[in-house]
């Protein structure tokens, strides 16, 4: 059960990590269009 538990709790720490690092991917993306709008 333990073992379980913790591969479990592993991936969603996992699955949180690269969610969180997609939502930076995409602002910093965000930011470099609007500032290329801004220039243009």
């Amino acid at each position: 059960m333990k073992s379980n538990i913790s591969t479990a709790d592993s991936k969603i720490m996992k699955i949180q990590q690269r969610r969180r690092e997609i939502t930076i991917a995409v602002r910093k993306l965000n930011i470099e269009g609007m500032n290329g709008l801004g220039q243009d």
